[in-house]
């Protein structure tokens, strides 16, 4: 215990009289017997700690007025009673400090007790103090250890002693365990004397506690924290641990004692309690939000107008917006304005393929925040698919706000997703289309800033397009090349054309070039810079370039076959 003033009483006819002051210009007064510690002691209590953590406010029993020549009156005092083999009170050891504290460690308690101890066996000592009754532990520090180990071998509290170094691996070695730490973790003492207490440390101990207590120990500090632990069998358990270091009569550290109290039980009733109070909160949370929009629509209503998933509007919500807007009939006015964006997230079907639906719906949900964030009050979010998002911009004056809305939302994208303790990465691609730009329908505005959408997929992930009257025919006809592409793989439509590629010096040629070539039943001879792009784009192309290398190498072995003393090689463009 690090304190400026100590003060050892000795019990003369029920008033304990300073005898030996430690500290400069220390002074000290007497100080009647407390009442705790009236004779008899009971058993249990005979070694009871008496602590003032503030002297000011301290009630319980009379502080003694000690002076340490700096004029001010100390604020912790901790009363230690000196006891001999039959609890008789010999005096007592006072400590102070200038600073109030917040009480003593388990560890703490248990030195000061060994102080009493052994002040107890100097004071009876046969010799006046020169020695004791009972023989030392071998070693220079025998006697020290046996007088720790008189205090904490009947304690409650689980108790570790060891050496003071090693502080890197392997650790310091066990010396002593008491038998409640046996109890406590399963281990026979022959299993922990000569190891480290690292052998309670698992795989689920925090490391952040454990990175505390080295640099505690590095610095010789004493520290209280709280440890996952493991007993023998593997089974988890919790510690309230506090490490306290031992001197020598030199100064010399030379161990440590460590205190462990099985919390458990209260660790457990903290996370029921705090489980109790996240469902309370949420409970509370979901029935402000529900009485909210209660307030708003009736139930019936609500029900059928969102998405139940993200609590977003769903499509016959939107649906119903457009058709009011489109017919002159909304709040707006009667001449219809603004933008429709239309998303659709990016790699969304790999998501669920990978992580499973529940990442997927987290995923949604957390896309329906973060839209939330990007659109204004006079603006509609909705869920109108799987991963499709819609957004009328009502607010929008011209492209120029429509096009600033998806820019928004996509840099809101940016951001990972924390999905189940992973960060995903993901994007969409929004296609924008204007309200009354020659649409009479609320179906046909979506279709055309779907239109748009899928012409921002085409550029790249996350992307956007705003809708032009000829994109409509440009993408039908993509998505019919897609189509048609497919069924030509099935069929074996494609075929090659080999072009000669001549020697300069021979004027001889010894290889030609496969060329691919596709010939539509309806559209007649496609361009490969046309076809092969798109293939490309719908992820047939290695499979197509499979084909037309097995073509070609069948083709050169037959023409291979026929020829003497001679053999033609081929190339062929492939992708991998």
């Amino acid at each position: 215990i690090e304190a400026p003033t100590a003060v050892l009483y000795r019990l003369q006819d029920d008033w304990l009289s300073p005898t030996v002051r430690i500290g400069a210009q220390a002074a000290a007064s007497g100080v009647k017997r407390p009442a705790a510690w009236a004779e008899p002691s009971a058993p249990g209590v005979d070694r009871a700690l008496l602590i003032a953590n503030d002297t000011e406010r301290q009630t319980d029993w009379a502080v003694p007025e000690i002076a340490d020549g700096s004029g001010s009156r100390p604020r912790f005092a901790v009363f230690v009673p000196v006891r001999d083999h039959v609890r008789r009170l010999l005096g007592a050891l006072l400590i102070t400090d200038s600073r109030a504290r917040a009480g003593l460690s388990a560890a703490q308690t248990y030195v000061l007790e060994t102080h009493g101890v052994q002040i107890a066996r100097q004071l009876t000592a046969p010799d006046g103090g020169a020695g004791v009754a009972e023989p030392p532990l071998p070693g220079p520090y025998g006697e020290r250890l046996r007088l720790l180990e008189s205090v904490v071998v009947n304690a409650n509290d689980a108790v570790l002693i060891t050496e003071a170094e090693p502080i890197d691996r392997p650790g310091p070695r066990i010396v002593y365990c008491n038998a409640a730490f046996t109890r406590t973790t399963g281990y026979a003492e022959a299993d922990v004397l000569g190891d480290t207490p690292r052998i309670l440390q698992g795989a689920d101990t925090e490391r952040a506690a454990l990175d505390r207590l080295r640099a505690a120990l590095e610095h010789w500090r004493p520290i209280e924290i709280e440890l996952r632990n493991y007993r023998r069998d593997g089974a988890p358990f919790w510690v309230e641990l506090s490490i306290v270091p031992v001197a020598d009569e030199h100064g010399w550290f030379t161990h440590w004692v460590s205190v462990q109290r099985d919390v458990s039980e209260r660790k457990q009733a903290e996370a029921v309690a705090n489980q109790a109070r996240i469902v309370h909160a949420e409970k509370i949370a979901l029935q402000a939000k529900l009485a909210e929009r209660q307030r708003m629509e009736e139930s019936l209503k609500y029900a059928a107008s969102h998405d139940d998933l993200t609590g977003l509007r769903n499509r016959a919500n939107v649906m119903g917006s457009l058709e009011s807007l489109l017919s002159g009939n909304d709040a707006g006015g009667p001449e219809a304005s603004g933008y429709v964006l239309f998303m659709d997230l990016d790699r969304f079907k790999l998501v669920n393929d990978s992580l499973g639906h529940r990442s997927g719906d987290l995923l949604l949900m957390e896309m329906a925040r973060r839209l939330e964030c990007c659109v204004g009050d006079a603006d509609t979010l909705a869920r109108v698919g799987g991963d499709e998002f819609v957004i009328v911009q009502r607010s929008a004056v011209d492209e120029s706000d429509a096009v600033a809305l998806a820019e928004r939302v996509l840099e809101r994208l940016r951001a990972p997703f924390r999905i189940q303790g992973q960060d995903l990465f993901t994007s969409a691609s929004i296609g924008l289309v204007a309200i009354g730009r020659g649409h009479d329908t609320p179906e046909a505005l979506l279709r055309d800033a779907d239109i748009a959408m899928y012409a921002a997929k085409f550029k790249g992930h996350g992307q956007y397009s705003l809708y032009t009257d000829s994109m409509r025919s440009e993408v039908i006809e993509t998505l019919a090349l897609q189509n048609d592409i497919r069924q030509a793989l099935a069929e074996d439509q494609f075929t090659l054309h080999y072009q000669p590629i001549y020697d300069p010096t021979t004027g001889r040629f010894d290889e030609v070039e496969a060329l691919a070539r596709w010939c539509h039943p309806q559209r007649g001879d496609v361009p490969p810079a046309v076809f092969m792009s798109i293939a490309e784009e719908i992820g047939v192309v290695v499979e197509l370039g499979g084909r037309l290398l097995e073509l070609a190498c069948a083709q050169v072995a037959a023409w291979n076959a026929q020829l003497d003393n001679r053999e033609l090689g081929v190339s062929v463009n492939v992708s991998v």
